[in-house]
């Protein structure tokens, strides 16, 4: 079951070894597996991007606007989450990849049989072969985060999206339109020439960079970072260029997602002078770019001698 990726197999034989209807979701909240779907439980309803089960959109804000469910994404191992919220207790094993990246959760609701000790460590046996099925199959590059890449590469190129359309979708990261936010433009040089290689970089950026999006866009990695939820987004980007022997290019700060392609292009010009200058530096900021920028677009059309004053260029001659 592990070698064909079939986390609903998986939950379909431990039913019977736990008594107790049990559900997987991955870290956006979509449904893996839940063989048992009873009426005491949080109901799925339909992703219409995906078509996808996903957890309700006012369970999602509940859960986000908790201070105890948010203290319940940061453990490790099987954990008791208390009956007040939904009336039963449940065994909740968070996912966790190698990388230290969260993938899901796995739920056990106590709603037929009472909780046994051995089943905290059964729980928590489940998750690891859970979370091997779900590197198996990659199950945790889920059809709602392509549809997240695939706005983010229609922002940069300025095709249109509602702003309710681009909320709707973005605050299932928990992100929302106003954040702050900075994009990067990384480049990938000669060293990545495949579609897979490349994907494989974006899932690597995005489990070291926390809060950020990746995507391919004409030959370089785009990423778009939330200040919000990243207050050392430098230092994070660091690690991962200079581990990549890359060179990326960083816009100021953004207040508005929707602006995107304004600054997605001040990254791109932050890029190309990161690599003219031929310097040591991995990366350079756009307004430590900014100035070179307009005097190459000014000599384009007009000869620099023209933009001096006379005085200026006598000397210059001389």
């Amino acid at each position: 079951m592990i070698r064909s990726g079939n986390i609903q197999r998986l939950c379909d034989a431990s039913l019977q070894f736990f008594h107790n209807p049990l559900f997987v979701h991955d870290d956006q909240f979509f449904e893996i597996a839940c063989p048992d779907l009873r009426p005491e439980m949080i109901q799925w309803t339909k992703d219409k991007y995906t078509g996808n089960n996903i957890t309700p959109m006012d369970a999602i804000n509940e859960f986000r606007t908790s201070s105890e469910y948010r203290y319940t994404m940061t453990t490790r191992g099987a954990q008791i989450f208390p009956d007040h919220l939904r009336g039963y207790r449940d065994i909740y094993v968070n996912l966790w990849n190698t990388s230290g990246r969260y993938m899901g959760r796995l739920v056990i609701c106590e709603l037929d049989t009472a909780i046994k000790p051995g089943q905290m460590k059964a729980a928590e046996y489940l998750a690891e072969f859970i979370v091997r099925a779900m590197n198996y199959k990659h199950q945790n590059n889920r059809t709602y985060d392509q549809i997240l890449v695939n706005l983010l590469e229609d922002l940069v190129n300025e095709k249109n999206h509602s702003q309710e359309e681009v909320s709707e979708r973005i605050t299932l990261m928990g992100w929302n339109l106003t954040d702050p936010y900075v994009a990067v433009c990384l480049s990938l040089e000669e060293r990545v020439d495949t579609l897979h290689t490349s994907i494989s970089l974006c899932n690597e950026i995005e489990s070291n960079i926390h809060g950020s999006k990746a995507f391919v866009h004409q030959g370089h990695i785009g990423i778009l970072i939330n200040l919000k939820m990243n207050r050392n987004d430098t230092s994070e980007l660091g690690v991962v260029v200079r581990e990549g022997l890359f060179k990326a290019g960083v816009s100021n700060v953004m207040n508005n997602i929707m602006e995107l392609p304004t600054y997605y292009f001040q990254a791109v010009i932050a890029l190309g002078h990161c690599r003219k200058s031929g310097g040591m530096r991995w990366s350079y900021h756009f307004d430590e770019a900014s100035l070179d920028f307009i005097l190459d677009a000014y000599q384009s059309r007009m000869p620099i001698i023209y933009a001096c004053s006379d005085c200026l260029f006598i000397l210059w001659k001389k």
